[in-house]
């Protein structure tokens, strides 16, 4: 290392004026934050009172309803929702006495047989 006598001349001078514009890599950023926070204030602000909710579609100011909503259903539909409904009540039952059986297998110490045991093992295995 080579010591000179050179005094310090200060601070190094700017490369460029102070009050020149300079490339802003994080504007494009900066503006996009900006965008998408005033998107979601808009999300975020609080929602009408829920009093005000049910006054929306009215005609007088005390809130009363002109018009009910309502849907209709189709005879098929009906009997779609029919069927299902059975379908659940049957499969409940069934389910129940399943259990049941299970819960009676269990207490008299037959549950866990041999041959429940290879059948379990065969159905896993042919599973795959």
């Amino acid at each position: 290392m080579e010591v000179t006598n050179t005094s310090n001349q200060g601070p190094v001078p700017l490369r460029r004026p102070a009050n020149d514009d300079r490339i802003d890599i994080t504007r494009v950023n900066r503006d996009g934050i900006q965008d998408a926070t005033v998107d979601i204030s808009e999300i975020r602000a609080p929602q009408e009172p829920f009093k005000l909710r049910g006054q929306r579609g009215t005609d007088d100011s005390e809130g009363t309803r002109t018009k009910k909503d309502s849907i209709e259903l189709s005879e098929e539909a009906r009997r779609l929702l029919a069927e299902e409904q059975t379908k659940t009540k049957d499969a409940d039952g069934r389910r129940e006495q399943h259990v049941a059986d299970m819960a009676r297998l269990y207490r008299m110490g037959e549950l866990n047989t041999r041959e429940r045991i290879e059948r379990a093992a065969v159905g896993m295995l042919e599973a795959e």
